[in-house]
């Protein structure tokens, strides 16, 4: 279900190129004061800020038939002339996943939400993501401006480590969120906290984002305990993992705790060499195996790296090679 972008017309010819010449007018300068292109659309104008977001939808749509790299590639400056018009501002009031003018922004998030989240965004989904954001210099609760907006139909939970952060901020977070954002509390590292998340949500969420404390214990127990709280078709995403080695999250010189990013290699390797039947078969008659981990995480799909996260999405039910 993730894989599915947009629907629009299949273009060819003159005017697969006409698309590809809007995609190089997007790198120019002077297009990045709010001007997109895609198909027959062209070059489309955008107006205001309120909208922004349907537009570009717009334009996506009557673009969906041309070059798929292509087309990647100008949804994610799409969505980078969105956030920056539409999310950003100068104090982070809207958090610090995508990448903004000067660098002033700590991560560059735009490829998993353009790739995953954007395609999907008027579904109504269940969404949870871990960290209010307590111990950020720009203050709690920036995503929470964030998810409702991008997310306009969906079901949004979050959770938080400090409980007196969470109640101090409850009552702005609910007027900001016009009341749509559900609060959980209580360290991800331990797993009877997420058994009771799931038992205070009802689980099966559609997307869950990891942003909570980046330790490499945290987002293994996350990972490998909320796997099962999410749907078929859904996807868990851990961000921050460009971290894994530093000391203030887990890594210390000479200790046992295994860097997340080490065990995110090992399950790409065990789905690639055991995910599909014949490879199984082969691998396992070899006298291989596959590691603890791979287990741990049935029904698994695929896992999509990139700089900073990781998305693992699993089976919808509809794949041959998934029970």
């Amino acid at each position: 279900a993730q894989s599915s972008i947009v629907s629009g017309p299949q273009l060819s010819g003159s005017e697969g190129a006409g698309v590809s010449g809007g995609a190089e007018e997007l790198r120019d300068e002077d297009r990045n004061r709010g001007q997109v292109a895609g198909g027959e659309a062209g070059i489309r104008s955008v107006q205001s800020e309120e909208g922004l977001l349907e537009q570009y939808d717009t334009v996506l749509k009557a673009a969906g038939g041309f070059d798929s790299a292509v087309f990647a590639s100008l949804q994610t400056k799409m969505l980078l002339d969105v956030a920056r018009k539409y999310y950003i501002a100068p104090d982070h009031s809207f958090g610090d996943k995508i990448t903004c003018p000067g660098n002033k922004c700590k991560h560059a998030y735009e490829q998993y939400l353009a790739k995953y989240i954007v395609p999907i965004r008027y579904q109504k989904l269940k969404f949870l993501e871990i960290g209010l954001g307590c111990n950020m210099a720009y203050g709690a609760g920036a995503s929470v401006r964030l998810w409702p907006q991008l997310l306009p139909n969906a079901e949004i939970w979050m959770a938080e480590v400090s409980r007196q952060c969470v109640e101090a901020k409850r009552a702005i977070i609910n007027e900001q969120s016009g009341g749509r954002v559900k609060l959980l509390v209580g360290d991800q590292a331990n797993p009877s906290v997420l058994k009771d998340w799931v038992d205070q949500s009802g689980g099966m969420f559609d997307i869950v984002v990891d942003d909570g404390g980046h330790t490499n214990n945290q987002q293994w127990v996350t990972l490998t305990h909320l796997w099962g709280a999410v749907k078929p078709g859904g996807m868990l995403i851990i961000e921050d993992l460009s971290e894994s080695h530093l000391p203030l999250y887990g890594k210390i010189p000479g200790g046992t705790v295994p860097l997340m990013i080490k065990r995110i290699g090992l399950l790409v390797e065990d789905l690639v060499s055991y995910g599909a039947p014949q490879a199984s078969r082969n691998n396992r008659n070899a006298g291989f195996s596959p590691s603890p981990y791979y287990e741990l995480l049935p029904n698994l799909k695929d896992i999509d790296c990139m700089p900073e996260a990781c998305v693992f999405t699993k089976c919808s039910g509809l794949e041959p090679r998934c029970p």
